[in-house]
This record gives structure tokens, sequence and C-alpha cells, in this order.
């Protein structure tokens, strides 16, 4: 994984609501090695109170990187998971992860949102060994 750990991002826009959409994911896909181990995909959101726009106000975005850097230190030490996707906009931040052990994992995001400081997200989970949810944010 620590190669595909150091693989490039991209960033774009879109609108969501007519409202702008800020997306960060992946530009390449790891082995099939990797995705078969990491096959579930755990998606994190949490809904804030955003700007007239729907982005984050100056205190939601400090919020934010606070927790994207606690998530990220967190994987960088355990290799838990592995983050693919970020979409910011409409009043939403989600996350993409795929994850070996989804319980683990999320109880490792509770606990990181509680040292954060931000309030309840949303969790879903489920199987996706083909990695559907990073190949459908990808430019043809």
């Amino acid at each position: 994984m620590t190669t595909y750990a150091q693989s490039a991002w991209t960033v774009g826009t879109a609108k969501a609501g007519g409202l702008p959409l800020v997306v960060r994911s992946r530009t390449t896909f790891p082995d099939n090695a990797t995705r078969a181990l990491y096959d579930h995909l755990v998606v994190v959101r949490w809904a804030y109170a955003g700007g007239s726009n729907g982005m984050p106000t100056a205190a939601t975005q400090t919020q934010l990187q606070a927790f994207d850097a606690a998530v990220n230190g967190r994987l960088a030490h355990d290799e838990s998971a592995i983050l693919v996707a970020s979409l910011t906009g409409n009043g939403t931040k989600e996350w993409r992860f795929y994850v070996a052990d989804c319980a683990q994992f999320l109880d490792t995001v509770e606990a990181l949102r509680r040292e954060c400081g931000i309030g309840a997200i949303e969790t879903t989970e489920h199987k996706d060994q083909a990695w559907r949810a990073l190949a459908e944010l990808r430019v043809s």
C-alpha cells in the first residue's frame, strides 16, 4: 500500500443542487492485490452549516482540516484504510475510504470525530472490490 498511498490526486469542481462542489480524488487505482485487501467502501459524511454558496465557513474549514489531518495521520501510521476521494459542497463533506476491517475503521473514525469536535457523522459501507466509488469520479 505504501506506493499507492503516495499516488497522485486531482481536484475538480462540479455543481450539486446548483451550488459548487469541490471533488478531490486519486488519479489511479492500486494493484489487484491491494484492491482485494481493501475491498470495502466506507463513506463518511458530515453535514455542516455552510455559507450561502454551500461551502464551509472559515470556522468549519478549520474543523474539517483538523479532522482531515487526524484521519490522514492515523492512516499513515496504521494503514487501516485508503482515502480515495473527498467531496465538499452543498453543506456536506464526504470522504470515501477503502478498508479491510470496517468495524475497526469505524471505531477509529468515531474516536477521531470526538477528538476533533466535529458534529455527528453518517457512515455507510459495502463491499466494492472493483472500487466503483473511485471509478465514478474519474474523467475519461
